[in-house]
């Protein structure tokens, strides 16, 4: 009977994404009624009991449900600010999530950061202002000696986006007593109509962990990862000395032949002009073991090289997510390999990130069946310098009406070619829908169109 109750409440959700009726869009901004079902159609009534964190948020929590941003007045690095990043993308949010005043959202913020810089969602929706500290997760751990850390291009507060988003958000989240998370960048865009509630949606399909978009990350991440954690942990909880090294070496043939490229790139920059020429010397390149200094890849970034030399391991692009806040606390296999990747150090001494973290541990302890790719609405998110963009994209959503405008519009201004893709919403359908997408920089690894069905 629950399951019978469960694909009815999927049906109606996918009824109401197609019909998109102007209704539902006019009765955003009312004040909710704290009250939700559960899966036994019992009314349950949610709780404003206060936590020990709200004391660094403002306001309280009128819902199960929050969407995220890590807010900042001025990027050290990008053209970022509150104003023309943040507040965008949160006024994207009014326009295109009809039922955003049904989720509460956190800005996390530093301390720099209150309502009147980032203000687009005022009168739409809970809106709570959280502070990052040592008590919110926001920490470099105990057992890390920062003065022992190898130099690296990446600030320490990168770093500690990196561990907030791969460890500690999730006790944080569960603390103030929310139960599901939608990440949002302060450079994340929904750019067209989503007219039902998203939880809502993942809660009746019976999905713990939904994204967007798919990045080819680097061969040098994942190989690092796969040498020094990966490996370790085989060797810990199994006690096997079995493990295919050779397989290993494999990759980190890959990764140091990355790093190689790119500083042949930076001392003989008239060789790397072309794509052909990138490919030979790639190839080249391959049949190499050589180890160079990563601290020059920001140089080559800067001088117009490839960030990537080759394709790496498909991933999540995560700065879009959904997922279950619980799955990620009560899995056992999950809580044990949170713990050991934070104890590992890499996140602080090679970079390792949310992203491959996160893509490991679904594909690792998820069932494909309990995952899902949202394709229905456009999505952008780049980063830019100097107004180039150097990370990221666009790809158009399967039932945007403006999908080619969009898509020719975003190419016209900031380059690229718009690329078509076929994809897939769930890992059971066979059916594949037809999506396009825009890279403008070469030094992009997201969005990414695999050869290998588009959905991981």
């Amino acid at each position: 009977m629950k399951r019978k109750r469960k694909v009815f409440a999927l049906i109606v959700l996918k009824f109401s994404v197609l019909r998109g009726e102007e209704n539902q869009r006019r009765g955003r901004g009312r004040r909710r009624n704290h009250k939700r079902w559960n899966n036994d159609d019992e009314v349950v009534t949610i709780s404003n009991r206060r936590s020990s964190l709200d004391q660094y948020c403002t306001g309280k929590r009128k819902s199960d449900d929050v969407i995220i941003y890590l807010g900042q007045k001025q990027h050290s690095s990008y053209d970022a600010t509150h104003a023309n990043t943040l507040n965008a993308s949160m006024a994207s949010l009014r326009q295109n999530m009809f039922k955003i005043s049904e989720s509460d959202v956190i800005v996390w913020h530093e301390g720099d950061l209150s309502l009147r810089d980032a203000n687009a969602l005022q009168g739409e929706t809970n809106i709570r202002f959280c502070l990052l500290t040592n008590a919110t997760g926001w920490s470099i751990p105990n057992f890390i000696q920062v003065d022992s850390l190898p130099p690296m291009p990446w600030s320490l507060g990168y770093r500690k986006m990196i561990r907030f988003y791969a460890v500690t958000i999730w006790s944080t989240l569960k603390t103030l007593g929310y139960e599901w998370v939608m990440r949002m960048d302060d450079d994340s865009f929904i750019l067209s109509p989503i007219p039902y509630n998203i939880f809502d949606y993942m809660r009746a399909s019976g999905d713990l962990y939904a994204y967007r978009m798919l990045s080819a990350e680097c061969p040098r991440t994942f190989g690092d990862f796969i040498k020094y954690f990966a490996h370790q942990i085989v060797q810990k909880f199994y006690h096997s000395n079995a493990i295919d090294t050779a397989r290993i070496d494999l990759i980190m043939r890959k990764t140091n032949m990355d790093k190689d490229f790119v500083s042949h790139c930076i001392k003989f920059p008239r060789h790397c002009k072309s794509q052909n020429k990138r490919d030979k010397l790639r190839f080249e390149f391959s049949k190499l073991d050589l180890h160079q200094n990563p601290q020059l890849i920001p140089l080559a970034i800067s001088r117009g090289m490839p960030y990537c030399a080759a394709i790496g391991q498909y991933g999540y692009y995560n700065n879009w997510f959904v997922t279950q806040i619980d799955w990620w606390l009560t899995e056992p296999k999950v809580k044990a390999m949170i713990t050991e990747f934070d104890q590992s150090k890499l996140i602080f001494t090679h970079r390792s990130n949310d992203l491959i973290f996160q893509t490991a541990a679904i594909k690792l302890f998820m069932p494909p069946s309990r995952r899902s790719r949202f394709i229905d609405f456009t999505y952008q998110h780049h980063t830019t310098r100097h107004g180039a963009v150097v990370f990221g994209g666009i790809e158009s959503g399967t039932t945007d009406p403006q999908a080619v405008a969009r898509i020719q519009n975003y190419a016209r201004k900031y380059g690229g070619t718009p690329r078509p893709c076929q994809v897939k919403d769930r890992f059971q359908t066979t059916q594949f829908q037809r999506i396009f997408y825009v890279v403008p920089g070469e030094t992009s690894t997201a969005p990414f169109c695999s050869t290998d069905g588009n959905f991981i």
